[in-house]
C-alpha cells in the first residue's frame, strides 16, 4: 500500500470520519474499543470496520470426526492473527486488530451452508470468510460466498470442482488442489517400476463417498491410470464413520494389487490401518493427506505406520529449509503442543497471511474492493504468507477449470520411517524412499 493512500486513511480514522461506501461512518477508535463488545451496522458490501477492528469469520469443523483437524487449521489462522495484531495490526486501516468470530461446520454440508448463512447475517460488518476443511462444505458454501458478495478464502478443501465454476469472483484457494497431487501420483508410480521393473502395474481405491473422495477417485481415474499406465483392479466407496472394513480389505487381498490409495479421513484411517494388519494385508499404501497426515494418527496406529505413503501439501521436513524465524515458530510450537505442525496449520496461516495481505494494500474493508485486491495478489516465497510452504508463489488465475486457484502451487509426497513423516521426491533416486514395501510379518 502506498504510503500517501495509507497517511490518508490513518488521518481519517483518527477524525472518525471513515465513510462507508453507502455513505455512513464509523464511531472514533476512541469511543469504540475493540473488547467493548459495539459494532457498527452496515449494509452487507459495505466498509466492515468496526471501530479499530476487522472482523474476519472462521468456518471450520469444531465439533464431530473431524474437530482435531478442525482445530489444527484453527492453530495457524489464530498464530498468524496473533502476528498480525501484535506487530501493530493492519497498518492501511490505521493499526486496527483482527477479530474473529467463529462458526462450526461440524463436518457437515449442510451444516455449512447454514453456519455460513448465520455468519454472514449476524455480522454485516465481516470483511471476509477463511475456511472450511471438507470439499464437500467447500462445494456447499462457495456459492453463499458468491451470492452475498463475501470474500472467502479456501483452507484446505482441495477438491477442484470446488472453483469448478467460471463466473466465481469472491472465492479464492491459496492452497494447492487434488490435481497437483494426481500429476506427483503419476511421477511416484514411475519411479517405483524404475526401482523395480512392473512392481506398481495394478492399483485399488478405497475412497470416501464425500466430494472430496469423489474428487480424488476421479482424479485418479482420469489423470494417473492413464498417464502411469496402470490397471485398477478394485475400487470401494463408503461413508465415512466405516466400523469394519474387514469385507474390503478380503476384497483387497483378493485383487491383488500392487499399491492401495486409501482416501479417507482420521477414524477411517486408523481403522483401516490396524485391519490391514489384522488380516495381513501387505499390498502398500498411498494415501492422499487427509486422516493419515493428522497429528493423532502415527500415536492411535504406532510402527504400524512404517512405510505408508502419502501425497500431501506440507511436510515439517520443509521448514529445516525455511527461515530462522520460521524453524523458530514450528519448535515454539512444537514446545506447547507436543507434536510438530501439519500441513492443516500451515495452511491456515497461509489462507489467513493471504487475506490480510489483500487488506494492507487496499486500505478497505468494503468486499467489493478486498476481492479485488485479492484477485491481484502476487506473493513471492520472501513473503510471510509463504514462511512454511515451498511453493513458487500465491497468484489466482484459472487453471485445469478451477477460478481463481493458486496457480504457483504445488505438491509434495511423504513416507513414514521409524514413526514419522518423511519427505521424498518421485525420483527413483532418492535414498530415504523405501521401495518395495516389506511386508507386515519382515518389518
Amino acid at each position: 500500500m502506498k504510503k500517501r493512500l495509507a497517511l490518508v486513511i490513518a488521518l481519517a480514522m483518527v477524525l472518525g470520519l471513515i465513510g462507508c461506501s453507502g455513505g455512513s461512518t464509523t464511531q472514533p477508535a476512541a469511543e469504540t474499543p475493540a473488547d467493548s463488545g459495539e459494532e457498527t451496522q452496515g449494509e452487507a458490501g459495505q466498509e466492515a470496520v468496526s471501530g479499530d477492528t476487522v472482523k474476519i469469520g472462521v468456518l471450520l469443523p469444531f465439533s464431530g470426526s473431524s474437530a482435531a483437524t478442525g482445530e489444527l487449521q484453527m492453530r495457524g489462522i489464530q498464530m498468524y492473527v496473533d502476528r498480525i495484531n501484535g506487530n501493530g495490526g493492519i497498518q492501511s486501516l490505521g493499526g486496527a486488530q483482527i477479530e474473529l468470530v467463529k462458526a462450526d461446520t461440524t463436518g457437515s454440508p449442510e451444516v455449512g451452508v447454514t453456519e455460513m448463512e448465520r455468519l454472514i447475517a449476524e455480522n454485516p460488518d465481516m470483511a471476509a470468510i477463511v475456511g472450511p476443511y471438507q470439499s464437500g462444505v467447500g462445494s456447499s458454501t462457495v456459492p453463499i460466498a458468491e451470492k452475498n458478495g463475501v470474500p472467502y478464502m479456501l483452507v484446505n478443501c482441495t477438491t477442484d470442482s470446488v472453483l469448478g465454476d467460471d463466473s466465481i469472483k469472491y472465492s479464492f484457494r491459496a492452497n494447492l488442489s487434488n490435481i497437483y497431487l494426481a500429476y506427483g501420483f503419476t511421477d511416484l508410480i514411475n519411479a517405483f517400476n524404475e526401482i523395480e521393473p512392473d512392481s506398481c502395474k495394478k492399483i485399488a481405491i478405497l475412497y470416501e463417498s464425500s466430494d472430496w473422495g469423489v474428487g480424488v477417485y476421479d482424479n485418479l481415474m482420469e489423470y494417473v491410470v492413464p498417464e502411469a499406465g496402470v490397471e485398477v483392479v478394485m475400487t470401494e466407496t463408503f461413508d465415512t464413520g466405516v466400523s469394519d472394513f474387514s469385507s474390503m480389505i478380503n476384497k483387497l487381498k483378493a485383487s491383488d494389487a500392487d499399491l492401495v490409495f486409501p482416501l479417507m479421513y482420521l477414524s477411517d484411517a486408523i481403522l483401516f490401518t490396524n485391519q490391514m494388519y489384522e488380516y495381513d494385508c501387505n499390498i502398500p499404501m498411498m494415501a492422499q493427506g487427509a486422516g493419515f497426515l493428522v497429528n493423532e494418527y502415527i500415536p492411535s496406529v504406532g510402527d504400524l505406520s512404517n512405510y505408508i505413503f502419502s501425497a500431501c501439501a506440507w511436510t515439517a521436513d520443509m521448514v529445516n529449509s525455511r527461515s530462522d524465524e520460521a524453524q523458530q515458530i514450528e519448535a515454539d510450537y512444537e514446545k506447547e503442543y507436543g507434536s510438530a505442525m501439519t500441513e492443516y496449520e500451515v495452511n491456515g496461516w497461509l489462507g489467513m497471511a493471504v487475506v490480510v495481505d489483500a487488506l494492507e494494500r487496499c486500505g478497505s474493508t468494503d468486499r467489493d474492493t478486498l476481492a479485488n485486491a485479492m484477485l491481484e495478489t502476487n506473493l513471492t516465497p520472501e513473503d510471510d504468507a509463504l514462511m512454511f510452504h515451498d511453493y513458487e508463489g500465491v497468484s489466482f488465475g484459472t487453471m485445469d477449470g478451477m477460478t481463481n486457484q493458486n496457480t504457483k502451487a504445488n505438491a509434495c509426497f511423504v513416507q513414514c520411517i521409524d514413526g514419522e513423516w518423511k519427505y521424498i521426491t518421485t525420483s527413483a533416486d532418492d535414498a530415504t524412499m523405501i521401495w518395495p514395501v516389506p511386508g507386515w510379518t519382515e518389518r
